[in-house]
């Protein structure tokens, strides 16, 4: 499902000049600024390559579900590849739209921690895309505007306890996202790298709450060998430094 691309258009007609005959239209993605289009482009150029093995072998992890479609990074991969994955969220007002609208993945609800605890208090935000376990991360979202709903207590895991049970053993991980606003270098810090690879990480530097946290992000990934290959106005993404390697020697 094609529609007409509204940028193009609309400079058009800005600018006071025809229209292509041609028309042109907008590439589908549902990432929030197309980080899903870029992370698929990359994997479909590296198995075109052989880099990589059949999609059937490997999963995406989505850890902050919210929502079935809207700023989601793993639903393109499930369209294009028929690949299937975990979406874990918090907010349990959303699971019934999640499990509707992605019947094939498992839907978890859980909240993800770096902390072995049982329960933690997530604040929900009048706008669910802002829930976060950091009350203050939602005081200071464009000066307050939007505000604490409510709060729940909801159990909680830690990452690689959410790999071992729910990861199966003949599968990798093609893609972990992480969107959980505000613990995003916290949970990544908790992943044990040495025996979790994803293929891709992306994740989501919350500036206005902890400023420089894209660069942390940025030196703590280097550090478990992954290489920063696209910054979007939103999110960051890594590719295992491993594959870039082996694409510059030209091995499979």
């Amino acid at each position: 499902m094609l529609f007409p691309n509204p940028f193009v258009y609309q400079r058009t007609l800005e600018a006071d000049i025809k229209s292509a005959t041609i028309p042109s239209m907008l590439e589908q993605h549902y990432g929030q600024c197309g980080e899903d289009l870029i992370i698929f482009s990359i994997a479909r150029a590296l198995q075109t390559q052989g880099q990589i093995g059949d999609w059937a072998g490997y999963m995406y992890v989505e850890i902050g579900g919210n929502h079935a479609f809207a700023g989601n990074n793993t639903y393109l991969l499930h369209i294009h590849t028929g690949m299937t994955g975990i979406l874990v969220e918090a907010n349990p007002a959303l699971l019934p739209d999640l499990q509707k609208g992605r019947p094939a993945d498992q839907i978890i609800h859980a909240a993800i921690t770096n902390e072995d605890v049982a329960t933690v208090e997530l604040f929900v935000s009048n706008h669910h895309e802002l829930s976060s376990l950091h009350k203050e991360f939602i005081e200071i979202w464009h000066g307050g505007q939007v505000g604490i709903k409510n709060s729940v207590q909801v159990a909680a895991m830690r990452p690689n306890r959410l790999f071992e049970n729910h990861i199966p053993a003949d599968k990798k991980i093609l893609l972990l996202s992480i969107d959980v606003e505000g613990k995003d270098l916290d949970i990544a810090k908790d992943i044990d790298f040495a025996r979790w690879r994803p293929l891709f990480v992306q994740l989501e530097p919350s500036e206005h709450f902890a400023s420089g946290e894209g660069e942390r992000m940025t030196a703590f990934m280097q550090q478990q060998g992954y290489v920063l290959i696209a910054r979007t106005n939103v999110n960051l993404i890594y590719i295992d430094q491993a594959m870039l390697t082996k694409l510059a020697s030209g091995n499979r």
